[in-house]
């Protein structure tokens, strides 16, 4: 099985949403966020359909493998999304691990743990918030657990080839620039504020690179405020880091614009709440 795939599923308390693009999806989370939940409403469609008050949508079939019975029940399965708790024993089975290798259905692996005998990518571990009173999953990787898990990758590999060749490695952090998730208040707000002003605004876009402003965010939304990220397109006269680098400063005039209209917005709802 290949290609991207969405899943919805939603009852009348919580609604969930994700995007599997690779074979293994691996989601984590705190206690509390909802990842049991996400189970048992796919096990509860499964059996009984939209009789349970559940809805899914997604195109391929969605099922959840428990701990009975798992090698026979993967064994009849194809073209299928898989989910896996991990409280399953044999999630980290040598057998399993061989059976997913050979399968052409796409699994979803919810565990706190790494998985570090299965071959998912870092670029599919996925997080969950919690968002009033909806669960929904953000397309938004896990920043403290990647940087991590690319740190340490790369000191293993290190001294590992240290060791082959009977030299010594050493290792010296120079810098690194966190992850960091948009508060989808502060996103609506700019993105209303960029349209009125007669501008053309997208939500959502691949940035491609860090940004030392994450470090701000991060600190900002760890001491209970919200924030989001704009960045404005301009034509330029050579890449970025070029000595010929320069922008268009039209540009400049959009957006001081779009500065003073989301503060306006924003200065705006406050007033309201407190009245």
């Amino acid at each position: 099985m290949t290609g991207k795939y969405d899943i919805e599923i939603y009852n009348k308390r919580v609604h969930y949403h994700l995007t599997v693009k690779r074979n293994i999806t691996v989601i984590q989370g705190d206690s509390a966020t909802g990842k049991t939940e996400l189970l048992r409403m796919i096990s509860d469609y499964e059996n009984n359909g939209i009789s349970s008050g559940i809805t899914k949508i997604c195109e391929k079939r969605c099922v959840v493998i428990e701990n009975a019975s798992w090698k026979e029940r993967l064994a009849t399965l194809q073209q299928c999304i898989i989910f896996i708790d991990e409280g399953a024993p044999f999630l980290r089975s040598k057998e399993f691990t061989r059976m997913v290798k050979g399968s052409d259905n796409y699994f979803v692996l919810v565990t706190r743990d790494s998985l570090e005998h299965l071959p998912y990518s870092i670029e599919e571990i996925y997080g969950m918030r919690q968002e009033r009173d909806s669960q929904k999953y953000q397309n938004a990787k896990r920043k403290v657990e990647i940087n991590e898990y690319m740190k340490n990758a790369v000191i293993k590999a290190a001294e590992g080839c240290g060791a082959v060749y009977g030299t010594e490695s050493k290792i010296v952090m120079q810098g690194s620039a966190m992850g960091c998730l948009c508060d989808k208040e502060m996103v609506e707000t700019a993105f209303k504020a960029a349209e009125e002003g007669g501008f053309e605004a997208v939500k959502e876009a691949v940035f491609g690179a860090s940004e030392d402003a994450v470090n701000i965010m991060g600190k900002i939304q760890k001491n209970g405020g919200k924030c989001t990220y704009m960045m404005f397109g301009s034509n330029l006269k050579a890449p970025h880091h070029s000595s010929e680098f320069d922008f268009d400063e039209k540009t400049i005039g959009i957006m001081a614009e779009c500065y003073c209209r989301t503060i306006e917005k924003l200065m705006c709802k406050n007033k309201e709440e407190k009245a």
